[in-house]
């Protein structure tokens, strides 16, 4: 996890960085976070804040697209989450 949030960390807007690597890396985050497990690992590794500097520097439509799908899979896990004891049926 950390080489993902490491790729993560790259300052998208400069001129070496590759945005291929910023959409695998996404994509795997978004995929690591498909379960209550791996997003407490995701958590862990500061790979949220990372995405978001990811969502907000970027100019890459397809790296913005990644990054929007990856937060995408925490918050429906988050969600998930939060009402799995929820047994109040309301």
């Amino acid at each position: 996890m950390q080489l993902v949030v490491s790729v993560l960390g790259a300052d998208p807007a400069a001129p070496d960085c590759d945005p291929a690597a910023l959409v695998q890396a996404a994509a795997a985050l978004g995929s690591f976070a498909a379960s209550e497990e791996g997003l407490a690992v995701v958590l862990a590794s500061g790979g949220i804040p990372r995405l978001l500097r990811v969502l907000t520097a970027s100019q890459d439509e397809k790296v913005v697209e990644a990054a929007v799908r990856a937060l995408k899979a925490v918050s429906r896990v988050s969600y998930a989450g939060g009402r799995s004891g929820d047994h109040t049926g309301g």
